[in-house]
């Protein structure tokens, strides 16, 4: 039996939405940034042994209407205008919700399930991935990637309870590591940590580089040069630490119904990830969105973004660092406790 906590839906323009894995108990019903509390069975129904959860009549639970989540343009701000609730490339070419803040943490339900399925696990590293880390530890760690890594939409990078933080600082703190820093941009892709990189290091070189890009390449970067950006990556920092280890992210997937987020495209970066991991045993891919993909799939996006468009919330970098954690535990250590997920003992 595995304890579910924190796991979100929205009711967006419907009174139906799906849980990951089938609940054989639903222990709490919450908004940790409203400080809500719900009542199962009364604001949210659900039926034991299925993922189904519904929006009874006369719920107290927030619900979106349809022109909430695809603001017709006489209301609309866009992006990059201070206070924008939209942009442009949603379907139909019309426009699609989008928040830098905490809009959707505001309208997501939280829900603490038992659940009786086996929950996967995302695929272990190879046998004799990151030596190094296996035989050491980590004392140094660094990142970089997009606005993702940065910490969006995560409560404690937009300053928003419950606070919490973003999935790089989760996974260093659980790796224990002494040092880390997050060279992170919003709004970059690969080609600004080429770049950026070598000055980045100047003055902290890690044992560790954590690489994250993906979700704004996927209409500038063409596959083959996001992994030629991935092994010059390596390069760069090789320079500068020639024992330096890299774990590759595979970037979540982002709105399937914004034009600037296709699926295929997300998963053809991540198999060029894969490729540049595939012999070098200093370099592990973790892939974040084929595992997200296999653990959602009957869930919608508007579930699990904070910003309508291609951000995780914050059960989202939970899941980010829980995948990676487990990942990594299969490298140097047995897997922690199962009992609770998508990343034991953070709540």
């Amino acid at each position: 039996m595995t304890l579910v906590q924190g796991e979100t839906v929205l009711f967006a323009a419907g009174d139906h939405a799906a849980l990951a894995f089938p609940a054989t108990e639903v222990v709490r019903v919450y908004n940790s940034t409203t400080g809500e509390e719900f009542r199962p069975g009364t604001d949210l129904g659900w039926t034991p042994g299925s993922c189904e959860v519904t929006h009874p009549a006369g719920s107290a639970a927030p619900r979106l209407e349809r022109e909430e989540l695809y603001p017709p343009a006489d209301g609309a701000v866009l992006f990059p205008a201070e206070g924008a609730n939209a942009l442009p490339g949603g379907p139909g070419g019309g426009l699609i919700r989008f928040d830098r803040r905490d809009f959707f943490a505001r309208h997501q339900l939280e829900i603490d399930y038992r659940t009786e399925a086996e929950i996967p696990e995302p695929p272990p590293l190879p046998a004799g991935k990151l030596p190094r880390f296996r035989r050491d530890g980590v004392r140094r760690v660094a990142l970089i990637g997009d606005s993702i890594s940065e910490g969006w939409n995560a409560t404690g990078f937009i300053g928003v309870p419950p606070f919490q933080p973003p999935y790089a600082k989760l996974v260093a703190e659980r790796l224990h590591a002494a040092e880390m820093r997050n060279f992170a941009v919003g709004g970059t892709g690969c080609r600004h940590g080429v770049a950026h990189l070598d000055s980045w290091l100047n003055d902290f070189t890690p044992d560790l580089l954590f690489i994250a890009y993906g979700m704004n390449d996927l209409l500038s970067v063409p596959p083959a040069g996001f992994r030629e950006a991935a092994s010059q990556l390596a390069a760069i920092a090789r320079r500068r630490n020639p024992a330096m280890e890299f774990v590759l992210i595979g970037s979540m997937p982002g709105n399937a119904q914004w034009a600037n987020t296709p699926p295929a495209a997300t998963r053809a970066l991540a198999r060029e990830l894969a490729a540049v991991a595939e012999n070098d045993p200093a370099i592990a891919f973790v892939d974040v969105g084929g595992h997200w993909e296999k653990c959602f799939g009957s869930k919608k996006f508007l579930d699990l973004t904070g910003n309508g468009v291609n951000h995780p919330n914050d059960f989202g970098h939970r899941f980010y660092a829980g995948t990676v954690l487990a990942a990594l535990r299969t490298a140097a250590a047995p897997a922690g406790n199962r009992e609770e997920w998508p990343l034991p003992g953070s709540r």
